[in-house]
């Protein structure tokens, strides 16, 4: 079994890649909240990790395709490709608190709880480099352009431009580590499951 994820990975690597340059732009505001953040209290990130990136892309080809099935085929290329977020040169924060309703543990109904969550607004197009198999560059292309949606649900958004670029003009030193670090952990080892709202989970 090593040898055989072996042979996958140097395949893999053999494969040609493009990276996209994608640049969003977000009507309200912006909130991500990480996956090991507390419910009650998340201090926010002004940018998406690679993982909510791209689970962004299958929801959106999901919601616009209807069919879970494609969303699964772009699901087992797309989680293994880099990804790399970097923010505006201006973005405020501001902290919020939010009353949400929730299942109550015992009698059914619901119960009130306060939650706090922080919120970004962006000073201007948040970037995002997707580096995908060449073969697969206009599919990226498209998908980048159909997400409507990036981090909370509320995080509405749209993508006003996509284009190639070469991997020297990447703003590598914009990278933030803890995101290029979470790369080694979001690998070929992921599965694909759905919930019954459209949600996904790695």
């Amino acid at each position: 079994m090593g040898a055989a994820r072996k042979k996958k990975a140097e395949a893999e690597v053999q494969v040609p890649k493009v990276w996209h340059k994608a640049e969003f732009e977000f009507p309200s505001t912006f909130s991500y909240l990480q996956p090991d953040a507390s419910a009650q209290f998340a201090i926010g990130s002004p940018i998406p990790s690679p993982g909510a990136v791209k689970l962004a892309v299958v929801d959106a080809l999901i919601r616009w395709s209807g069919d879970v099935n494609w969303g699964r085929q772009v699901f087992n290329w797309l989680k293994t490709c880099e990804v790399h977020s970097v923010p505006p040169e201006r973005v405020v924060r501001f902290r919020v608190f939010l009353k949400r309703l929730k299942p109550a543990k015992e009698g059914g109904g619901l119960t009130e709880s306060v939650v706090i969550r922080d919120y970004f607004l962006m000073c201007g197009s948040p970037k995002i480099f997707l580096q995908v198999p060449q073969c697969k560059f206009e599919k990226a292309k498209d998908l980048l352009r159909k997400v409507r949606k990036l981090g909370t649900s509320d995080s509405v958004c749209w993508c006003c431009e996509v284009s190639e670029i070469n991997e020297s003009d990447l703003p590598k030193k914009f990278f933030p580590l803890k995101l290029v670090s979470l790369l080694k952990t979001f690998c070929a080892k992921c599965s694909f499951k759905v919930s019954l709202s459209l949600g996904f989970r790695i």
